[in-house]
């Protein structure tokens, strides 16, 4: 009886896990994609910033002339205009997508949030407090899922596709930060609109080689753990 009891709650619990994974892969694609999931959290963050009078968009954008630690996330997520807000949802969702593809979920959470917050540190540091702008680091971390889902990887096996699209994802990046263009100026050239996409490009140089190195190791590992899987399989065969 006892043998038969655990046998069945065994049974139960295996049932359960596989009902619950079950269950996951049934969500609809919406609900499981990051690049959705970034997307919406830029819509609901500007709907928001619309509607809810005690949350400003002065709060969750990058505000140069008194700025917070935590507007380096919020600033990923916040906009400053609907035009804004439906570009970053459309970029995101296109590289976002390749980025999901190759690299799963959490990468491409890891390299939104990382190239968001990088560009907005960046034009912390550089763009100074008198010029009093409010900034969004959503597109330049669009544009760092670009870098990382496409520019980079493809520059060398495509490098038409990548001559095609960097142009139009480049400006369309900086046109987003033509109100800060003025605020830096380098030897009398006006360079503040530079300042959000050179982060976010540092950003995604980085997570690349990160990716690659890691993304190797993890080959070698399966590898490794294929050949001695054979191995014991190999040898008795010989005997």
């Amino acid at each position: 009886m006892t043998g038969l009891t655990g046998s069945g709650s065994s049974s139960s619990t295996s049932s359960s896990g596989r009902g619950t994974a079950a269950a996951a892969a049934a969500l609809p694609e919406d609900l499981r994609s990051p690049s959705y999931a970034i997307a919406t959290a830029n819509a609901v963050m500007f709907l928001a910033c619309a509607l809810v009078p005690l949350l400003p968009a002065s709060a969750v954008l990058l505000n140069h002339k008194a700025p917070q630690i935590w507007q380096l996330l919020t600033s990923s997520f916040a906009h400053p205009s609907l035009e804004s807000v439906m570009q970053c949802v459309f970029f995101t969702y296109v590289f976002g997508r390749v980025v999901e593809r190759n690299h799963g979920v959490w990468t491409t959470w890891a390299v939104y949030i990382a190239c968001g917050a990088t560009a907005a540190a960046l034009a912390w540091w550089l763009i100074p407090a008198k010029a009093g702008l409010l900034t969004s680091a959503a597109p330049a971390a669009a544009w760092g899922l670009f870098l990382v889902g496409v520019g980079i990887p493809r520059l060398a096996k495509k490098p038409l596709e990548v001559a095609c699209l960097a142009p139009f994802a480049f400006a369309a990046t900086t046109g987003r930060y033509a109100h800060a263009s003025a605020a830096l100026l380098t030897d009398g050239t006006a360079v503040g609109h530079l300042v959000h996409v050179v982060g976010a490009g540092l950003a995604a140089a980085l997570a690349s080689c990160v990716i690659h190195v890691v993304e190797g190791i993890l080959e070698a590992r399966e590898r490794k753990r294929l050949e001695e899987k054979r191995q014991p399989a190999s040898n008795s065969s010989v005997q």
